[in-house]
């Protein structure tokens, strides 16, 4: 009987042992079939890269520049304004600053010149994001001429395309800056200081004083023109300065469309 039952185990244990093998076998072929159908395409082929210039992202890239010259641009002007500097009195006024001035009446003009500066700031202040809205929606359909075009040629493609729009979404905020600041205000009160003929306020001052409010001047049209002016000009500057160390998110691919329009 033992001898029986030792025999029949050893027959398991070998049957068992075969199987083990087999599954070993077949798993081991699947394993390689299955390794093969996942393995990674050949790495020859570079991986595309979002950095490298293409048309569309080159044009992006310009315009992101722009957003940026247009920030630091802001800001300049902003600084400016704060310190009285932005905003100047106009030429065409200033015989009536001069004959104030003799009456010992120089407070109404700095009040005002101070009006038109703190104008400045708050309606560049409100003004940004439709600023930033107009740039991004400018549509640029010769990179190489905008980037090659001069120094200051991103400033210039902006102004040639879009200042007219520009301008016109500007307006809003210097109306309500001008209130806020009462820059109108004091523009009345030079007018009311002035000797006047039966022309009225705008008409000519009595002879004596040889000087005259001109009858076209509009306080809210003129700030509006200048900061428009000043924009521009010091937005020049800006890109000028860009250019030499660009910065911003695009900063590495507006070097490689520099390179690239060269």
């Amino acid at each position: 009987m033992k001898k029986i039952k030792t025999t029949s185990w050893k027959s398991i244990s070998t049957s068992l042992l075969v199987l083990i093998a087999i599954s070993l076998i077949v798993q081991g072929c699947g394993g390689s079939k299955d390794s093969a159908s996942s393995a990674p395409a050949s790495s020859d082929a570079p991986a595309p890269s979002s950095s490298e210039p293409t048309m569309e992202n080159m044009k992006s890239a310009v315009v992101d520049a722009i957003q940026t010259i247009s920030k630091n641009t802001v800001s300049e002007i902003t600084n400016l304004a704060k310190n009285q500097k932005a905003i100047q009195i106009p030429d065409s006024l200033e015989k009536v600053q001069d004959a104030l001035e003799s009456a010992g009446k120089s407070d109404l003009f700095k009040g005002f010149a101070s009006s038109l500066n703190g104008s400045t700031v708050s309606a560049l202040s409100g003004y940004k994001d439709s600023l930033a809205k107009t740039i991004g929606s400018i549509n640029i359909a010769d990179v190489e001429k905008v980037i090659k075009g001069g120094d200051d040629s991103m400033t210039r493609y902006l102004e040639s395309t879009a200042n007219s729009k520009l301008k016109q979404n500007l307006i809003p905020f210097v109306k309500d800056a001008i209130k806020d600041t009462q820059a109108d205000e004091w523009f009345e009160k030079i007018k009311g200081a002035l000797p006047k003929d039966t022309g009225g306020l705008l008409g000519k001052v009595s002879a004596a004083t040889g000087v005259s409010i001109p009858t076209d001047f509009d306080v809210e049209g003129y700030l509006t023109d200048e900061i428009m002016s000043k924009f521009f000009d010091i937005m020049a500057n800006q890109e000028k300065l860009f250019r030499q160390d660009p910065k911003g998110r695009s900063a590495d691919l507006f070097k490689k469309v520099m390179a690239a329009a060269q």
